[in-house]
């Protein structure tokens, strides 16, 4: 593992600077410099690819309905929105004047209720996690069993039998800003509730050492900013982006030996064709 300070004093060395890296409060340009643009560094090259270090599950939980809280002493007219302790999604007032009528999940004649509060053209609207940094991808459970969330069209093999979901069995997703514009963002997908399995590279801004293979092309990287950024130190900017490219494939190449060798998933057609078995339907997974 490589600590902040190590990747910081390589980069300053790569760039042919003399100076000792302190901290990101040092008063230097050097230190100025590597300050405002360690974290713009970092979260470039986290994006570049899924790496395994930086990457986390979660089951996503939907996103509440923005309206305010109901309240006994509030006259609501027609299509108001309101939201009730205790329950997701929101109600909708039935008629105007309406006032001290308790809204119900189970329905009533002054308010309807809708469940999940969501986008046009989306099922499902759920919170991005607070350390999100990059959607890799949006998959059912495994855990869920063999319906998933197909009712009719169970995926097969069995997700319990796969180590990586076919491509039918990954949801279309896509990523917006929240109501309140305030930089918080929302995941919309078509998978229901409980099922919604998000993988994503996680904000790692508040670590302080990161793997060695990624170490290396964030100092390239990050000296590549500086050269841009110090007086008479351009020279070096062009070689260290050359670096930066270089290191960045051996780094990619190194985690993905990090991982378990996958076995070569053939579908169904292409088994019966070859004279095969499909994946799941028999030995091992």
């Amino acid at each position: 593992m490589a600590s902040v300070a190590e990747i910081c004093q390589n980069a300053l060395t790569l760039v042919g600077d003399r100076q000792v890296f302190s901290s990101f409060g040092g008063q230097t340009l050097e230190e100025q410099l590597l300050n405002q643009r360690w974290g713009m560094a970092l979260d470039t090259l986290a994006e570049e690819y899924d790496w395994h270090f930086a990457t986390k599950r979660t089951i996503m939980n939907l996103v509440a309905a923005p309206y305010p809280a109901w309240s006994a002493v509030t006259t609501y007219p027609q299509s108001a929105n309101v939201t009730l302790a205790g329950t997701t999604g929101f109600f909708t007032s039935l008629s105007n004047g309406n006032l001290n009528n308790a809204p119900n999940v189970n329905g009533t004649a002054f308010w309807s209720y809708t469940p999940y509060y969501t986008r046009t053209g989306w099922l499902y609207m759920y919170q991005a996690p607070a350390d999100m940094l990059d959607v890799q991808e949006v998959q059912f459970q495994p855990d869920y069993g063999i319906n998933g969330p197909y009712i009719d069209n169970p995926p097969y093999p069995p997700p319990s039998q796969l180590r990586q979901p076919l491509s039918d069995q990954k949801a279309d997703w896509k990523v917006e800003g929240d109501d309140a514009l305030d930089g918080g963002r929302i995941i919309l997908c078509n998978f229901f509730p409980g099922t919604a399995e998000l993988k994503y590279t996680a904000n790692l801004r508040q670590l302080g050492a990161f793997p060695a293979h990624f170490s290396e092309p964030l100092m390239y990287l990050l000296a590549h900013s500086l050269a841009m950024g110090l007086p008479n130190k351009r020279d070096y900017a062009a070689d260290a982006w050359k670096m930066y490219q270089h290191r960045l494939m051996w780094a990619i190449a190194r985690d993905i030996n990090k991982g378990e060798r996958e076995t070569e998933q053939v579908s169904a057609f292409e088994a019966v064709r070859g004279g095969g078995t499909p994946l799941g339907g028999g030995g091992s997974p």
